[in-house]
């Protein structure tokens, strides 16, 4: 049996070397057990193959709700901070496995000016801002700006509702002149369901 987890910086490989239906003699061999998490809010995608030796096993979480797709289980954990993962022998009812997972926040994501990460120089002229995961968190999680605060190195502070810079921050961010920098505040809603302050400085 093996478990592999599609996201890939927190990719694990759990292999039962041995198993024996009846419940006796398990030999089991874990890689890199303390890979064991899963996200709130979050459909964390997994692999579960059953070899010959636990083809009458089925698959049961505990404050874990599961679910298959034709390529994979889909793992949504409750707001427990663990949950358990059990492989049941459907013809003797034991539990030959239990996995327990680790049940995290999703990690803050970032903010992007355009297409500019934090810390970099962006056009005058870009408008949008995005948040979002960086290349080294492999999430495909979706995050909704909510509104925007724009200190300027002018030394105003501007706000706006959603994600494109009100006409007033366009003007004040064209006005300065170059080198310069601004940072900007924004309320982030995540699929978590948490609402979270993220931000970022840039460069013109």
């Amino acid at each position: 049996m093996k478990i592999n987890f599609l996201n890939k910086s927190l990719s694990i490989l759990i292999s039962i070397i041995a198993l024996s239906v009846n419940g006796q003699n398990l030999d089991y061999a874990f890689g890199n057990p303390g890979a064991n998490i899963l996200y709130r809010g979050y459909k964390n995608k997994l692999i579960i193959a059953l070899d010959n030796s636990c083809s009458n096993c089925t698959v049961k979480g505990e404050n874990l709700s599961l679910s298959k797709t034709s390529e994979y289980w889909i793992a949504k954990p409750g707001g427990g901070n663990t949950a358990q993962l059990f492989f049941i022998d459907s013809l003797t009812s034991d539990t030959t496995k239990t996995i327990v997972f680790k049940v995290y926040n999703l990690p803050d994501p970032k903010l992007y000016f355009g297409v500019s990460a934090p810390g970099r120089k962006v056009s005058r002229y870009e408008t949008r801002i995005f948040c979002r995961y960086g290349p080294e968190v492999p999430l495909n999680a979706h995050f909704e700006v909510r509104s925007i605060t724009l200190y300027s190195d002018s030394g105003r502070t501007l706000s706006c509702e959603g994600n494109e810079l009100s006409q007033e921050m366009q003007n004040e961010l064209r006005s300065i002149s170059s080198p310069s920098q601004f940072s900007i505040v924004c309320k982030v809603a995540g699929p978590d369901g948490i609402l979270r302050l993220i931000g970022a400085n840039y460069k013109l």
